[in-house]
């Protein structure tokens, strides 16, 4: 069978890769050291499995808060159905929380608890009721109960665009990270 991957170096199976070797390829035996030469950087190669390896689909490289939402989220997805509903109905809405790091990074997120109970990354689909902007840092301690979600809406630290009264609801959520809803 031909190779789909045509590689300058073939490991016999008498040598000893200087990498190991990876998975067949249709065929192949090739190295990643071979791959390497060809196409990628063993370095490169490694920095994409440990990504794909060690990556929530909620954490955003270089934000604090991304370990508050993780915990939400997790929170949220241990509830059971019953709970859910009762949450969902006591705090009816959808959060979409606009967060800048210190470093630059931005991200976003959306906490449904109106229609499907769930918290995923990005904007809200298909519109929030209340958009949360603030800094890594607000968020960070207006979960860890250090600042208040008021204190830091009156303090210009958290700007709030739609239903201003249900953003008084993210305490609740956010201390969801820390105990039940």
């Amino acid at each position: 069978m031909n190779a789909l991957l045509m590689t300058s170096h073939h490991v016999e199976a008498s040598e000893t890769p200087a990498y190991s070797p990876m998975p067949r390829l249709y065929g192949t035996q090739a190295s990643t050291r071979s791959l390497g030469s060809h196409f990628l950087t063993r370095s490169f190669l490694l920095a994409i499995q440990n990504f794909i390896m060690s990556s929530s689909p909620l954490a955003i490289d270089g934000l604090k808060s991304s370990a508050v939402i993780e915990s939400v989220a997790s929170r949220v997805s241990k509830m059971s159905e019953a709970e859910k509903k009762a949450q969902m109905k006591k705090i009816n809405g959808v959060f979409q929380l606009n967060v800048k790091g210190s470093n630059g990074k931005e991200g976003q997120w959306t906490i449904d608890f109106k229609k499907e109970g769930k918290v995923y990354l990005g904007p809200a689909k298909p519109k929030a009721d209340v958009t949360i902007a603030l800094s890594d840092d607000v968020l960070q301690s207006v979960a860890d109960g250090k600042l208040g979600s008021q204190k830091a809406f009156m303090s210009g630290q958290l700007k709030v665009k739609g239903n201003v009264m249900l953003a008084t609801k993210l305490d609740m959520l956010l201390k969801a990270s820390k105990s039940k809803l």
